[in-house]
């Protein structure tokens, strides 16, 4: 049985016996009935006994039939199922599958295990020609055994008469999983379903050990291809790698903030303990100002003297001159009162009375 759900107000169905006959249906799901569209069977010159079915995706919804013991494939007419075409498969086909999107079938050939077969274009026209076989080893009974496409037609997974499922790489051959379902009865029928995640959800069902005089049950099955199994582990792996690289360059930022403060705390405590200079000022008394005063204008008067009859640039720079003439004793008056108070304070300090020089220069000492 075949069903093809295309079509948005109905589903057409396929079914086909062992009488020879097939039929198609109609089926619509706002009324739930069910229409007869034609039932065909072939007459003696054809042994036509349909052991798959399979929608052709044509507008006229074309069927294609697998002959069970003919080998035969044939495609019927959508509208009355008369013949329009045949390729000889193999002596005998168990069961098929069709992937139209890749012009790909799978048989199974009833011998020694399935056969590939890919549609191939010449000037005679379309035909199916045969690839490879993915085999199972030689059967001890022989029966038809299911297979389909799955992983979007990268695998083939077919049953056994030994109780395995096969999983195939469909390009190279290669199986790449068995799944044990039974140790004494086979594995007659598969189906499939590609999930979104990647994986693909397996059922299995045999015929009843003995032939029916003990139960089978129906097994359901989760595979994750390799690729992306693997792209799974790649993303745990990734997340892992940037967590563990996240808190080990947390542990360093910390472990270098720590040594960093330690280390300025020690600079800091050596700093403070460390005995600074401090400028010791002579006592500055009334008597001194008026000195200092006195001396004061002695030395601008000396300076213009030097300026208009040395040619000086400046005054900063006569006073320089002078300064190395000065005897040593007026050298540290001369500093310390420099300290205190700049050109312009000084100035100042000189138009104004005796008691406001001695406050300001008292203090500009304690600032200091």
């Amino acid at each position: 049985m075949t069903a093809d759900i295309s079509a948005p107000s109905f589903t057409r169905v396929a079914t086909g016996t062992r009488d020879k006959c097939f039929q198609v249906w109609d089926f619509d799901s706002s009324t739930c009935e069910i229409k007869a569209v034609f039932s065909r069977r072939h007459g003696p010159e054809r042994d036509i006994v349909p052991k798959a079915l399979v929608f052709d995706k044509n507008p006229t919804k074309d069927v294609y039939v697998f002959g069970l013991y003919d080998g035969g494939l044939y495609k019927c007419s959508g509208s009355d199922g008369m013949v329009i075409s045949r390729e000889q498969l193999g002596p005998q086909i168990g069961n098929a599958a069709m992937d139209e999107e890749r012009s790909l079938i799978v048989i199974d050939n009833v011998a020694s295990g399935f056969d590939i077969y890919g549609l191939e274009q010449s000037a005679k026209g379309a035909k199916f020609k045969f690839v490879r076989m993915l085999e199972v080893g030689k059967p001890s009974k022989t029966y038809a055994k299911s297979v389909v496409f799955a992983n979007a037609s990268q695998a083939v997974i077919a049953g056994s008469d030994h109780g395995k499922v096969y999983i195939f790489d469909r390009k190279s051959g290669r199986v790449l999983k068995k799944i044990t379902h039974s140790k004494s009865g086979g594995v007659e029928t598969i189906a499939v379903h590609d999930d979104t995640d990647g994986s693909v959800l397996i059922a299995s069902a045999s015929v009843r050990d003995n032939f029916g005089f003990a139960p089978s049950p129906i097994k359901l099955w989760r595979w994750t291809p390799k690729r992306h199994e693997a792209m799974a582990n790649a993303l745990r792996w990734n997340v892992g790698f940037v967590l563990e690289w996240t808190f080990k360059m947390i542990v360093m930022f910390a472990a270098v903030a720590f040594a960093a403060e330690h280390l300025w705390k020690i600079h800091d405590k050596r700093f403070n303990d460390t005995e600074q200079p401090v400028l010791h000022l002579p006592h500055l008394n009334d008597h001194d100002i008026q000195d200092y005063i006195r001396w004061r204008e002695q030395i601008k008067s000396s300076l213009d003297r030097h300026v208009q009859t040395m040619h000086f640039a400046s005054r900063h720079e006569s006073a320089t001159v002078l300064k190395d003439n000065i005897p040593p004793g007026q050298i540290d008056r001369l500093k310390a009162i420099d300290i205190i108070q700049s050109e312009e304070g000084i100035g100042y300090a000189h138009e104004s009375s005796l008691s406001t020089i001695k406050i300001d220069l008292e203090k500009d000492h304690q600032d200091l």
